[in-house]
């Protein structure tokens, strides 16, 4: 694997005590440069996972919104596609500069551009140096290079439904291609993997019907439109599995999420509801026990609602 630095030239923050005798801490402003690495791989080495077919400007081209096919590959456990701008073209690889130069902004700077320091007297304390620059080097290892062409990081590729307006085609149902954001932990429940297009479509077709949005049945014929070329990489379960549970006067409502435990709703008609995170599943029976017990004492004894 080769890696092509790039020298970034930023500000960082340094404290300082004016000479040996004060103890008041003083900053300034300063300017440094550091290099910071970025991987640059062949094709051998970077496969294809997936490939998605989905419209968009085809930047690449004549600048048309037309059917284009996106290659998604695959490098030690991540996937990547090729970084564009919003018109579909290629985002060129030197723009990386300013992309890592920006990823510390959120660093405060502070102190004044010279301050008190005098050069041989005053006392350097400490700077965040370390800390730009590392955040700089996770930005840049979110990105590679091939070639002429520059990649970043996305999540696995999965389908999902979303609903516009009232319905009866007022709005209407689309049928969409996203990709996971699963480092935050946000995994859509409505989401279908790239292996599920058949179920995927079957809850599209069933989600506009259900809303009178009869217009957008017949819209996406050309599916699937996630071509797996990796199977292997095509591993999250998005969808979580929902029971919705009437017992009595309480409603219950239980997910499973992708990692094996459970999310709890319980609400009654006459409490507050609450929720219970991260359950295993063989903890239900006696949560659910529990919290009606605790919800009946709580109303008998006038509980307010």
């Amino acid at each position: 694997m080769e890696t092509i630095k790039f020298g970034i030239t930023f500000e960082f923050t340094q404290d300082f005590l004016p000479n040996k005798r004060c103890r008041k801490k003083r900053s300034r402003r300063m300017t440094t440069c550091r290099e910071i690495e970025v991987r640059k791989l062949t094709d051998d080495v970077f496969p294809v996972a997936f490939i998605v077919h989905h419209d968009r400007t085809d930047g690449d081209g004549d600048g048309e919104y037309k059917l284009c096919h996106d290659q998604i590959r695959t490098y030690n456990g991540k996937l990547y596609m090729v970084y564009r701008e919003n018109d579909g073209k290629k985002i060129p690889v030197d723009r990386l500069n300013w992309i890592l130069k920006a990823a510390p902004d959120y660093i405060s700077s502070y102190g004044s551009e010279d301050g008190e320091f005098v050069e041989g007297e005053s006392v350097i304390l400490s700077d965040d140096i370390n800390t730009r620059v590392s955040v700089m080097q996770e930005t840049a290892d979110k990105y590679i290079i091939t070639a002429d062409t520059l990649w970043h990081q996305v999540g696995e590729p999965y389908y999902h439904t979303q609903t516009f307006g009232l319905g009866n085609n007022h709005g209407g149902t689309g049928f969409f291609v996203d990709y996971a954001t699963d480092e935050d932990g946000i995994i859509p429940d409505y989401a279908f993997n790239a292996n599920e297009y058949d179920e995927a479509m079957e809850n599209f077709k069933k989600t506009a019907l259900g809303r009178g949005d009869t217009k957008s049945v017949n819209v996406y014929k050309d599916g699937p439109y996630i071509e797996v070329v990796c199977p292997r990489e095509a591993v999250m379960n998005h969808r979580r599995v929902r029971k919705d549970i009437n017992l009595g006067s309480f409603s219950v409502d239980v997910v499973l999420q992708s990692n094996g435990l459970y999310d709890i709703w319980i609400a009654h008609s006459e409490s507050t509801g609450t929720h219970h995170t991260d359950v295993p599943g063989n903890r239900i029976g006696q949560l659910l026990l529990d919290e009606i017990r605790d919800t009946e004492k709580y109303l008998l004894e006038g509980g307010a609602t």
